[in-house]
């Protein structure tokens, strides 16, 4: 009896598994010229370990030592100029894997001319901000708020927004601070 289509185009019933989608992924992404993301993967330099070209392999070893994937995580490479191998992946939740990002040298210069601005403009808003160096409130607003995190409180003087009463009694306490005054009330700082 003749094989089927289906039959002779068998390889090893993976397709519909998870880790193999996984692996399509990564090996598209490294080696795949015409897919998007193959600039910031495959044209940087990032490979796959060569045993893991196999997807048998890779499904054996992820099993083995990171276990099935969490819900809600995906494949996270470690060190973001270090390739897809063992001991450089983990699963990873989106939040895990947008801190784990390389910076992105537009946003990099973007955040040193707004430092660069509230420096020489202490006090002024973000709309003021995002007028004079032509870049979107919003932007402005993200960057602002980085720096927050990251505790710029040198540059921090200016509120991200001008409805954001936590971050407007903040920074304005940081500058009353700065300034040797301090506040006692939140209807103070504003």
């Amino acid at each position: 009896m003749p094989e089927s289509v289906a039959e002779r185009n068998y390889k090893h019933g993976l397709s519909r598994e998870t880790l193999y989608i996984v692996h399509q992924g990564m090996m598209a992404r490294c080696y795949k010229k015409h897919v998007k993301a193959y600039k910031d993967y495959g044209a940087r330099g990032i490979s796959v370990f060569e045993e893991w070209h196999d997807v048998e392999e890779f499904i054996a070893w992820v099993e083995a030592n990171l276990g099935p994937r969490p819900d809600g995580m995906s494949l996270d490479r470690i060190d973001n100029d270090g390739g897809y191998e063992p001991g450089n992946i983990r699963w990873a939740t989106a939040t895990e894997q947008v801190h784990n990002q390389r910076p992105r040298a537009a946003g990099v210069e973007q955040r040193a001319r707004i430092r660069r601005y509230l420096l020489e403009h202490p006090g002024v808003a973000a709309g003021a901000i995002a007028d004079a160096l032509e870049i979107s409130e919003r932007t402005v607003g993200k960057h602002l708020k980085a720096m927050e995190r990251d505790g710029d409180v040198e540059a921090l003087r200016a509120p991200r927004s001008s409805n954001d009463l936590r971050l407007l009694t903040w920074w304005r306490a940081t500058a009353l601070a700065s300034a040797g005054k301090e506040e006692t009330t939140v209807e103070a700082a504003c």
